[in-house]
């Protein structure tokens, strides 16, 4: 879903047969999936806030 509104955004369409168009369309899809990786990354090595800890706790509480 987001590389079709990254085609959208860049004006690529997946038919393009031209080997500039190719190289754009690489280009771009290679930088969609760095971002996405340095996103997922991100959140990864981020912390659990300590408010959603304790609302999980007391979910399993009520259990």
């Amino acid at each position: 879903m987001v590389a079709s509104r990254a085609h959208k955004i860049f004006g690529i369409n997946k038919n393009m047969t031209s080997k500039q168009d190719d190289g754009r369309r690489a280009a771009v899809e290679k930088q969609i999936d760095e971002n996405l990786r340095r996103v997922y990354e991100q959140d990864v090595t981020e912390q659990v806030p300590d408010r959603f800890l304790d609302l999980l706790k007391k979910l399993r509480e009520q259990e």
